[in-house]
């Protein structure tokens, strides 16, 4: 069998256009969480302005579980663990305090991974949070988000 340089060209770029598929589909699940991540933080920052705690809740799993470790510039540590009911209510005392501002920025992506059903994206996390001007918290998260996907889509655990 005698193949011209053409037709070896063209079974090349079929090959190459495969493979670069292949690979682009075998990232677009640590993409897919990422964005979800990216929506629930702008969610987040959002909720003061538009007053919808639902549109923060709608990411979160009725599950969710988080654990928080704080230090301060004295490096004095503190634990806080809470569930969904206390994350609710955390919105609400967003909401209704007038004045308040909560600005949620990643600034980077340092890690994310899906396997199955579940997922984890690891993110800096730039905080403010701050009510008629004056700062009541500001700071740096390194922030863990594990994930799993039910039939509706991604939520936070």
């Amino acid at each position: 069998m005698n193949l011209s340089k053409r037709s070896i060209s063209a079974l090349l770029f079929f090959i190459c256009t495969i493979l670069v598929a292949q690979l682009g589909l075998a990232q677009k699940p640590e993409a897919e969480i990422e964005r979800f991540i990216k929506d629930y933080a702008k969610a987040y920052e959002n909720v003061t302005k538009t007053r919808d705690k639902q549109s923060v809740l709608d990411f979160v799993s009725k599950d969710l579980f988080s654990t928080i470790i704080k230090s301060n510039v004295v490096d004095n540590f503190g634990l806080i663990q809470s569930t969904y009911a206390d994350f609710d209510n955390h919105l609400d005392q967003l909401i209704n305090t007038n004045g308040m501002e909560v600005n949620y920025d990643i600034k980077d992506i340092l890690r994310s991974k899906v396997r199955g059903k579940t997922g984890v994206v690891v993110c800096e996390i730039a905080v403010q949070i701050s009510s008629k001007g004056e700062i009541w918290n500001k700071g740096t998260e390194l922030t863990t988000f594990v994930l799993k996907k039910f039939k509706s889509g991604w939520k936070v655990l």
